[in-house]
């Protein structure tokens, strides 16, 4: 549409959600804004997990900048690596938050499993990483992560960005600051799939 490159917002068909430029799908639902629903061909059954770092203000407050980027760096990199040797895709880092998602861009009878395997040994990790960071700085991390597995919309947005919308990530996203420190929460369809 034209709104969409002239910079004034668009109000998604689909959702009314306002979608600022230079999105051509809906970020809440979506929907292509020049008209209609996501294609068939854009929908996918997937696990996403949202992970979220708590405290990192107080973090800064006790760290100088450089030791803070390093322990940051550590955190996202050490996770970030065990997601993805199990098949997860990190497809968005927003601050201190990764959503990562299984199945994307082809689907296996097991990423609910590997998904929930890699939260696990990024929960066994983030505990080794804490006994270090703690000989080394006095601080521990922690974090609090939502899982869920069904469908989702996968557009390209122009730009290089890609659109994630639906239930799997917005649950995932519900459960995640609802979590146990240190723990995740498994929405029931997941559950239902590790068995």
């Amino acid at each position: 549409s034209h709104r969409a490159t002239t910079g004034e917002r668009v109000n998604c068909p689909s959702c009314q959600n306002d979608v600022l430029p230079p999105w051509r799908y809906c970020t809440r639902c979506g929907a292509s804004l020049h008209g209609g629903g996501a294609s068939e061909s854009e929908a996918r059954h997937v696990t996403v997990v949202v992970s979220d770092l708590q405290g990192s203000t107080a973090l800064a407050e006790r760290l100088d900048p450089e030791s803070l980027r390093y322990v940051l760096d550590q955190y996202f990199d050490e996770l970030g690596s065990i997601l993805e040797s199990h098949g997860g895709r990190i497809e968005k880092r927003i601050g201190d938050a990764m959503v990562t998602v299984f199945g994307l861009p082809t689907a296996r009878h097991d990423d609910a499993l590997r998904a929930v395997q890699a939260v696990a040994e990024c929960q066994a990790t983030l505990a080794g990483l804490n006994d270090r960071l703690e000989r080394t700085w006095g601080v521990r991390l922690t974090n609090r992560t939502g899982v869920s597995t069904g469908p989702i919309v996968f557009a390209e947005a122009g730009g290089g960005h890609r659109v994630l919308a639906g239930s799997a990530l917005e649950l995932a996203s519900r459960l995640e600051p609802v979590a146990p420190p240190l723990e995740a929460l498994l929405s029931e369809s997941t559950v239902l799939e590790v068995g």
